[in-house]
């Protein structure tokens, strides 16, 4: 530019300088909401039709909500589609962080014998910030993120990677589909889930009380995400903006006050 300003002002390289960079200025202000429009966060919606899933711990977790009730047989398997729908979304504008303990606990030990007691206990915390009246449902989530960081600490190296991005793919592909039905008109939808919501509980008492393959990432996923629309608004966004992980989004900043 101080080469430009130093051209004589009726230089053919000065007009064409001075006409570019106005229209540079433009692009660039046309071309930025549509790069932040290409990741905005998909509105929850059911497909009009069926649609094939690709059969992931989520679209099970549908299917074994609606199982038992034929009428919600259709409208599970638009819910499936969401959740397989959301996930190839998630996998490709939410890419966490790629890490791994520096000094990993040793196995076996006092960190093997931690490790479960820790996800039981963090399964209850779950249960019970969700079960929670709205006046207490932080205090619940600080207990439940004390728990979570706890327990990353005792595990291996990559396995808290590991379940961290297994929740963010499977866990925000069955909230998706919850939100989802939670929207849709009808009877069928905010059935299936209730039912969903009800599985969920039940899969995090089975893992509080002993039964650690209950409450797999996509309930411990969906249980989060859950937890932080209540006392986190704005988290997708954080999420989608910062690549974190549901834990880490829960956590803050801003810190859950």
């Amino acid at each position: 530019m101080i080469y430009l300003y130093r051209m004589d002002s009726s230089s053919p390289a000065r007009r064409i300088a001075r006409a570019a960079v106005p229209a540079l200025v433009l692009a660039c202000g046309v071309c930025a909401p549509l790069v932040g429009a290409a990741k905005k966060w998909p509105a929850p919606a059911l497909p009009a039709g069926e649609a094939p899933s690709a059969g992931g711990a989520a679209e099970r977790l549908i299917t074994e909500a609606a199982a038992g009730s034929g009428d919600l047989a259709q409208v599970a398997r638009r819910a499936a589609a969401v959740a397989s729908s959301f996930r190839r979304w998630a996998r490709e504008h939410l890419r966490g962080p790629d890490f791994a303990d520096a000094e990993p606990p040793a196995p076996g030990g006092w960190a093997a014998r931690a490790a479960p007691r820790l996800a039981a206990e963090e399964a209850a915390a779950l249960r019970a910030a969700l079960t929670a009246p709205d006046d207490v449902a932080k205090a619940r989530a600080k207990q439940v993120l004390r728990l979570r960081f706890r327990r990353i600490a005792v595990l291996r190296a990559g396995e808290s990677a590991a379940l961290r991005a297994a929740e963010r793919d499977e866990g925000l592909a069955l909230h998706a589909a919850l939100r989802a039905l939670e929207a849709a008109e009808g009877r069928e939808a905010p059935r299936l889930a209730r039912a969903i919501r009800e599985l969920l509980l039940e899969r995090l008492e089975a893992a509080a009380s002993g039964d650690p393959a209950a409450a797999g990432p996509a309930i411990t996923g969906c249980a989060l995400a859950l937890l932080a629309d209540r006392v986190r608004p704005g988290w997708r966004q954080e999420l989608l903006g910062r690549g974190l992980f549901l834990d880490t989004v829960l956590a803050g900043p801003p810190n859950i006050r």
